[in-house]
């Protein structure tokens, strides 16, 4: 068994000429997303736009050239040290509101299945996280026909997550047979270990911490350290299961105080509230025009008390809280280019490079503020409303 580095919530931006998630960076092209993973340090990632037509024609036009191979235990590989899992990320409309799912096949085959059964239920299968009008049962069941993955994306946040805004609980979505087939769950950006802990549902679920990147910059700002055999489908089904010792070693992920959606905003005051959560209304201005934050309504539903001391609930991984290099304050591309140099990636700059060869390559100052970063020796502001939280590192 290795550790393998993973990063399964990728968005692209254009394919074959043609747009594909509007809100993603037109820099986020299949080609740029594999060598930016590349460079990052990543082995295998999850790339959840591959349903939608351009992008199926891209992948098809790499496969026949070359550039990618398909696995006979699935996946795609890219000069020999990245594997690209095709993926979907889906919306549906479930009792309380929208929800997102990540669903992902072992080969374009069985992506083209899925897309022939999910094409009729939306209006244009040529962008992405189209909204379906089939349910989220019956995408979990045609997944699991396919021998596919399924799993709801970052499932707390009020932005169409599955606990967040569709239900308060997924057994309200889904039976018993596919509940207990349905073996991940994706923590999203403002969200924790020991925050998901806190619903009994999730018991037995394996977390992951993916970056649902909007920008090639943002690949990778959250991933997860993955004990298997090898980097290919088969080994991450296996992953995901917990089957034959393979298991998430660890997940590394912003704080969720960084996060967008971590406390509720009131836009009437445009500012993120800081009263003890759960907040539903503004206590400065009265008002309830909020949107709640992923603290707010975690603190609502959950049945479980928090934890008091560890941030690692037990029989959990560890969540490694990480700020990626983009963004420290005072390092910009320039810099991470000389250290990605250096180091041979963005990752092992961050959390392996000892401060003595940081300073070399990046100076004082620079090296200070990674090992600050690596150590949590940080103040934060936290996010809400759609806002990103702020670091604040002491030189």
């Amino acid at each position: 068994m290795k550790t393998y580095r993973g990063d399964l919530h990728i968005h692209i931006g254009r394919a074959a000429g043609k747009a594909v998630k509007i809100t993603a960076s037109k820099e986020l092209t299949i080609r740029n997303i594999l060598h930016t993973a590349q460079s990052k340090g990543l082995h295998i990632i999850g790339i959840v736009d591959c349903i939608a037509e351009p992008a199926q024609a891209e992948l098809k036009e790499m496969l026949n050239s070359g550039l990618l191979t398909e696995m006979p235990e699935g996946g795609l590989l890219y000069q020999q040290s990245v594997v690209l899992i095709p993926g979907a990320e889906v919306e549906t409309r479930e009792s309380e509101g929208p929800a997102h799912w990540l669903i992902y096949f072992p080969t374009t085959e069985r992506l083209l299945e899925f897309y022939r059964y999910w094409r009729p239920s939306v209006t244009n299968p040529n962008l992405s996280t189209q909204v379906s009008s089939l349910s989220a049962l019956m995408l979990a069941e045609k997944t699991r026909e396919l021998e596919g993955i399924f799993m709801p994306a970052h499932t707390f946040t009020p932005h169409k997550g599955a606990l967040g805004s569709g239900a308060c609980r997924l057994a309200g979505i889904f039976p018993t047979p596919i509940l207990d087939w349905i073996k991940g769950i994706e923590l999203g950006l403002s969200a924790d270990t020991a925050m998901a802990d806190r619903i009994t549902e999730l018991d037995g679920k394996t977390f992951f911490s993916n970056s649902d990147a909007h920008s090639l910059a943002k690949i990778g700002r959250e991933y997860n350290l993955l004990t298997m055999a090898n980097p290919n489908f088969m080994e991450l089904a296996y992953t995901v299961a917990g089957h034959a010792g393979r298991h998430v070693a660890a997940n590394y992920g912003l704080h969720p105080l960084l996060g967008k959606y971590h406390r509720s905003y009131c836009h009437l005051c445009n500012k993120t509230i800081c009263a003890p959560p759960p907040a539903v209304f503004c206590p400065d201005c009265g008002g309830k025009d909020i949107t709640l934050g992923v603290a707010d309504r975690l603190e609502d539903i959950a049945d479980r008390p928090p934890l008091m001391q560890s941030k690692e609930p037990p029989g959990r991984p560890p969540y490694r809280y990480q700020i990626p290099l983009d963004l420290i304050p005072g390092i910009g591309k320039a810099t991470i280019d000389r250290l990605t140099t250096a180091f041979g990636s963005e990752l092992a700059a961050l959390h392996e490079a000892e401060q003595n060869d940081l300073v070399a390559v990046a100076g004082i100052k620079t090296a200070g503020r990674i090992m600050a970063a690596r150590t949590g020796s940080f103040y934060l502001l936290p996010g809400g409303g759609g806002k990103y939280g702020q670091i604040k590192i002491a030189d």
